[in-house]
């Protein structure tokens, strides 16, 4: 495994470790000005500005956990591609399913 992958999976397990943790700031420091997230269902969201307005607008607090289940990951020069499964589960501020 290159340093370039080691470096890229453990941004992966921090960004899931800040996101049970509920730190917004370190989530938004691990992204580009111009990330790009597909959503199922949804348009694409589009901006660390909009993924930050995205999180504000949550009602209460919501809990965060999950896995990101790494499946490929090449980096070829500058550029790195990655795809993962990812499994989200959000718990409402009350506790509620």
């Amino acid at each position: 495994m290159s340093d370039d992958e080691r470096q890229i999976r453990q941004l992966v397990a921090t960004w899931m470790a800040a996101t049970r943790a509920g730190d917004l700031d370190t989530v938004l420091s691990l992204m580009a000005e111009d990330v790009v997230f597909l959503r199922a269902g949804h348009p694409p969201m589009i901006g660390k500005a909009a993924f930050a307005a995205a999180a504000a607008a949550q009602p209460g607090a919501p809990r965060f956990d999950g896995t990101s289940e790494i499946q490929e990951i090449n980096v070829v020069g500058d550029w790195a591609f990655m795809w993962a499964k990812l499994t989200v589960a959000v718990t409402p501020p009350t506790g509620a399913p």
